[in-house]
C-alpha cells in the first residue's frame, strides 16, 4: 500500500487537470477519503499480524477486509477502482483527499473515535 501512496503522490506531482466535475460513477472526494482511510486501517491490521506471526495470511485476509470495506460503504471493487485511476489522473482532488487524509491521522485516537 506504501508503493501505491508513493505512486499516486508521483502522479499528483506530475499531472495537470482542467475539469471539476465528477464523472457518473466516481466517488465524491469526501468518500473517497473515507474509503481510503478504512482500507489503510485494513492494511495497518494485515501488517500488524504478518509482524507478529509470519505464517500468518495476509493475502486472503487483505481481500476479505476490503471486501468488508466495500460493503461497509456500498460501492464495488470496480467503483473503488475506477474511482481511484480517476483521482490518480486528477492531482488537484487527489491532493485534497491526501490531506484530509493525514490531517485525519494527525488526530490522537481518543479524539477520532469520539468526536462525531
Amino acid at each position: 500500500m506504501i508503493r501505491t501512496f508513493c505512486l499516486l503522490l508521483l502522479l499528483a506531482l506530475f499531472a495537470c487537470a482542467d475539469e471539476k466535475k465528477l464523472p457518473p460513477k466516481i466517488l465524491g472526494a469526501d468518500s473517497m477519503q473515507v474509503v481510503l482511510y478504512d482500507m489503510l486501517e485494513a492494511d495497518e491490521m494485515v501488517t500488524y499480524n504478518v509482524l507478529k506471526d509470519s505464517s500468518y495470511q495476509s493475502g486472503a485476509t487483505r481481500i476479505a477486509l476490503y471486501e468488508k470495506v466495500f460493503n461497509k460503504h456500498k460501492i464495488t471493487k470496480d467503483q473503488f477502482q475506477e474511482s481511484l485511476r480517476y483521482y490518480e489522473s486528477r492531482p488537484d482532488f487527489l491532493k485534497g483527499i491526501f490531506d484530509s487524509l493525514k490531517a485525519r491521522s494527525d488526530k490522537p485516537a481518543d479524539t477520532a473515535r469520539h468526536h462525531k
